[in-house]
């Protein structure tokens, strides 16, 4: 599992128990990409809890994409994302994600219709939805299908579409 990036989200997910059933799936690795004030204390509580062979800290990543090619699924669990660029990544690598309810990435998974979604700093439901996701992925398609959304070529569009509005608006005036 997939779980970037280390600053903005380990706070959200601090309940040993929560760390261990998300650990706990056949063979499942726990990694966290990025750096972050928390990494010493993250450390230690990987250490103290013998996960060791399961968590994953690996500092900030340039190619941060070679991670979702591996991942079972994608994590987010910030307590305020304005868009959760990482979300909609996840999404077109065909990743079940499961993201706490936050702006950017409710709107990503329209509320939970392309991922799960769990109440900010409930690691029970967090753990859960997790544990779910992993026993049942899903379908893929409709989750790149989404991501396509926030493409490159869908926001040329949409801007196309904005200025011929504009245009039309100013003709009229």
């Amino acid at each position: 599992m997939f779980w970037p990036p280390a600053d903005r989200h380990l706070q959200e997910f601090s309940d040993a128990r929560a760390r261990l059933r998300a650990c706990d799936h056949a063979g499942a690795r726990l990694t966290l990409l990025g750096e972050g004030a928390d990494r010493e204390r993250i450390e230690a509580e990987v250490a103290r809890l013998h996960l060791g062979d399961r968590v994953v800290l690996t500092g900030y990543q340039s190619e941060p994409w070679r991670f979702y090619e591996t991942a079972r699924c994608f994590v987010s669990s910030a307590d305020s994302e304005a868009f959760g660029l990482v979300v909609a990544e996840a999404l077109a690598f065909g990743l079940p994600v499961v993201s706490t309810r936050t702006e950017g990435p409710s709107e990503i998974l329209e509320n939970g219709r392309h991922g799960v979604m769990v109440p900010i700093g409930d690691e029970d439901a967090l753990a859960l939805a997790i544990d779910r996701v992993l026993a049942d992925p899903g379908d893929p398609a409709p989750r790149q299908a989404r991501a396509a959304d926030f493409s490159v070529a869908a926001a040329v569009a949409a801007y196309a579409a904005l200025f011929d509005e504009i245009e039309r608006e100013a003709a009229q005036a």
